[in-house]
């Protein structure tokens, strides 16, 4: 797994980025990316993710997530936590839920960081089994 930026050459080995998305007015967490590494030239970032060339994203740098330590991706609804979240510089927090908001990369305050790690492996535990869970479960 790897994320394709122009804006990445902020983030360090040890770095965990999450991948949101606004959808109909809802802040949607849709991924944990846990660095190892961090680098300029797209055919290292290639080899090192693994990555099929034709579905290859073209940026500046490339996080490389270790693919032994990759989670899913899945959907977590966190807009009732959109008030609490607060992030180092000027503009600290969110005004509501706003994609204009999230094109840069933001760097969340350590006490956010948890707050959206807990949220993101709570809602995992909470996660209603689905059809296939059964099959398996009654297999």
């Amino acid at each position: 797994m790897y994320a394709a930026s122009n804006q990445l050459h902020k983030v360090k080995p040890g770095d965990v980025l999450w991948i949101v998305n606004v959808y109909l007015g809802e802040l949607l967490l849709l991924g944990r990316l846990q660095v190892e590494t961090v680098v300029a030239d797209s055919e290292v970032a290639q080899d090192l993710a693994d990555a099929d060339p034709d579905d290859w994203d073209e940026a500046d740098y490339y996080a490389i997530a270790n693919r032994y330590n990759i989670e899913p991706m899945r959907e977590v609804d966190i807009t009732p936590f959109v008030p609490e979240l607060r992030f180092y510089g000027a503009s600290d927090r969110l005004q509501g839920v706003d994609a204009q908001q999230l094109r840069s990369l933001r760097e969340l305050v350590p006490e956010s960081a948890k707050l959206v790690e807990q949220f993101w492996y709570d809602a995992k535990l909470e996660e209603e089994p689905t059809v296939q869970d059964i099959i398996e479960i009654r297999e």
